[in-house]
């Protein structure tokens, strides 16, 4: 709104800041009342006039609920305080909200679904630093080594770190789900065996996904009394194809 009234005419932004009253004069009896609109001087026509269209200005960006409110005043410079009070509060309110969001500022996070586009739009280079999430943290030290973050416009933190998330969507493939793990009580060992050897060498999962299927394996281990011998030998017997052998045939050739 500020923009729009000064592109009209500054005086008319200058009519909002200085204010304007109706120019008055001395009576006989020493009162002072409004001056007659015909006899005001060109400067006072010029000034009244800046005020009504600063007014009319300010009626055109408002709506219905805030018009009621600033409909009775004359005055640009008071109807737009009253705007500024009914909108922002009063300068104690105001500081209320800053500090409510310099809380909130402090331990915003980003969230998991969030992507760099949505989340680069609420912080600032230190803060963004400090708050993305763990798929980051390599690309963050990296840009910390390299440069000087003190100085680093957000533009290009946020530019680079753009087109490493879409080098991880591009270099990482699309495994199966970890839902798709036959479960722990399967009563086949092989199958529940060859599934998380699968999964741990060929999915590409990430640290939790990894030890989800850890915890599952151990706990498909204790069900059926098998010892904890190392992950890595039990998803190498598993994941090794074993020979078929004929019936009758024995495993000693003479």
């Amino acid at each position: 709104m500020r923009a729009y009234i000064k592109t009209m005419d500054e005086r008319f932004w200058r009519a909002i800041l200085t204010g304007w009253e109706a120019p008055k004069r001395d009576d006989p009896d020493g009162d002072i009342i409004l001056n007659n609109e015909v006899e005001w001087t060109a400067e006072e026509l010029t000034t009244s006039n800046a005020n009504t269209k600063a007014l009319n200005a300010i009626y055109s960006f408002v709506d219905v609920s805030l018009f009621r409110i600033i409909s009775n005043i004359q005055m640009d410079k008071e109807t737009w305080e009253a705007l500024q009070l009914f909108c922002e509060g009063s300068r104690g309110v105001q500081r209320t909200k800053l500090r409510m969001l310099a809380i909130q500022f402090e331990v915003i996070r980003m969230e998991e679904s969030e992507t760099i586009v949505s989340y680069s739009v609420k912080l600032l280079v230190s803060e963004f630093l400090r708050s993305v999430t763990k798929k980051l943290n390599m690309k963050i030290t990296a840009i910390e080594e390299a440069k000087d973050t003190s100085v680093m416009s957000f533009d290009e933190l946020d530019g680079s770190l753009k087109a490493y998330e879409m080098e991880l969507k591009i270099k990482q493939p699309k495994g199966r789900s970890i839902a798709l793990i036959s479960a722990p009580d399967s009563e086949d060992e092989d199958l529940d065996l060859a599934a998380i050897a699968y999964e741990a060498e060929y999915a590409n999962l990430d640290a939790d996904s990894i030890a989800l299927i850890t915890r599952k394996f151990y706990d498909f281990l204790k069900k059926k009394n098998i010892s904890r011998k190392p992950l890595s030998r039990h998803l190498k017997s598993a994941s090794e194809p074993s020979t078929p052998q004929l019936v009758g045939q024995s495993s000693n050739r003479f």
